[in-house]
């Protein structure tokens, strides 16, 4: 085999139809997440279990979601 014509592969992409995952959060377990608000507002949005919440869990319904993962520089990018 003659190495030159040999091309390596710089992009993995991955297409994803109908996904549907629920993510079960474990006692305690809080996920935080930065939100930009209105006239300059910064708050944290908290997501888990807490007070009366018992059992957190997260569901994410996306009709189509495209990943390509860049071989080269390690990165993996979403589109949704």
């Amino acid at each position: 085999a003659d190495h030159n014509s040999k091309k390596l592969k710089t992009m993995i992409v991955l297409d994803l139809v109908g996904l549907d995952c629920l993510k079960k959060l474990g006692e305690g377990v809080e996920l935080v997440f930065p939100v930009d608000l209105p006239f300059g507002q910064k708050a944290n949005l908290e997501i888990g279990s807490g007070g009366k919440i018992q059992n957190p869990w997260i569901r994410i319904e996306i009709p189509r979601l495209r990943l390509f993962f860049q071989t080269v520089t390690k990165k993996l990018y979403v589109v949704f």
